[in-house]
């Protein structure tokens, strides 16, 4: 089996208007979304200070909901994302998504 390494961004609860007891991030963890682009590539240098380049890697949005975001912070974090994965080119982008807020 090959070695995988996650790098987590938590954006807490960001993107979701409800506020389900079973899922709802801010009570869980206690904090709130951070979508600081630089804290986001802070994050990502430092797993990335830490893991084997040569493995294949996922950025990983957690605790949002990917979709419900607004565009514009959206795509400021897929630009983060798509930093690393233009210059290292084994990575991949994970994000979590809720089909309620797809709208077609």
């Amino acid at each position: 089996m090959s070695k995988h390494y996650n790098i987590p961004v938590f954006i807490t609860h960001a993107g979701c208007k409800n506020e389900c007891v079973f899922c709802n991030q801010k009570i869980i963890t206690g904090q709130s979304a951070n979508l600081n682009v630089d804290e986001i590539r802070e994050t990502i240098n430092y797993y990335l200070s830490r893991i084997d380049m040569n493995v294949d890697t996922e950025i990983a949005f957690f605790g949002g909901s990917f979709t419900g975001l607004e565009k514009s912070v959206m795509i400021s974090l897929l630009e983060v994302a798509g930093e690393y994965i233009k210059k290292y080119k084994n990575y991949i982008l994970r994000q979590f998504a809720s089909l309620q807020f797809i709208q077609l």
